[in-house]
């Protein structure tokens, strides 16, 4: 595929701007904390893409995302009471990335198109926080704590996309896709927390300058 790309002239090339939504559902591979229980949690997924197509069937994508990621555990507190007890509480830990995708991909020549991308996500961590959720020694009410120092400023992730392209006209472009994300190594300053994900988007795209055709 990189020998094909490699060899077409850029003349033969067309271009794409994009806009891109939707969900994403995560959850952490807590490798240091093995006693705790990760679950999913679900938050919105959105950003511009850019697309460089180089025949009608391979392509050069990336862009710009704003990605929610995070899991839930439930950890062991003390109830308060006299004589205390460990009780189960519900921790929520979010994370707030921007990101930049690079892919390549691959598609049919049809003017519904399914198509499939591999390639990599490179994340700068933003904002990070826990939940603790309502707990009887707070007064039942919940807590927020600040945790972006115990997380690695960057995440690196290994991305598989598939999905289906239509054309509505001669510049536009409608698709819906499905992703999996995984960490390719933990890069968290506590050799934890690796992010793994599944992601739904749907997306349009507005073609630039000349067509293939």
């Amino acid at each position: 595929m990189v020998f094909v790309l490699s060899g077409k002239e850029v003349s033969g090339q067309s271009h794409h701007l994009g806009l891109s939504g939707g969900v994403n559902y995560s959850t952490l591979n807590s490798l240091k904390n093995t006693g705790f229980v990760d679950l999913w949690q679900v938050g919105p997924s959105l950003g511009i893409t850019y697309e460089s197509r180089f025949t009608k069937y391979f392509f050069l994508e990336t862009g710009l995302m704003y990605n929610k990621r995070g899991a839930g555990q439930t950890v062991g507190m003390l109830n308060g009471e006299s004589p205390s007890t460990d009780e189960r509480l519900f921790m929520e830990l979010n994370h707030h990335y921007i990101s930049v995708p690079v892919s390549i991909g691959m598609r049919t020549g049809n003017r519904v198109a399914p198509f499939a991308q591999f390639g990599t996500v490179f994340s700068r961590i933003l904002k990070s926080y826990n939940y603790f959720h309502p707990f009887q020694a707070w007064n039942n009410t919940g807590y927020s704590r600040n945790s972006i120092g115990s997380h690695a400023p960057f995440d690196f992730t290994m991305m598989l996309r598939v999905g289906v392209i239509a054309e509505i006209s001669s510049r536009i472009e409608v698709l819906a896709s499905a992703t999996f994300e995984h960490a390719i190594f933990g890069l968290d300053i506590a050799a934890g927390n690796q992010h793994m994900g599944f992601l739904g988007h749907i997306g349009l795209k507005y073609r630039i300058g000349k067509s293939l055709e």
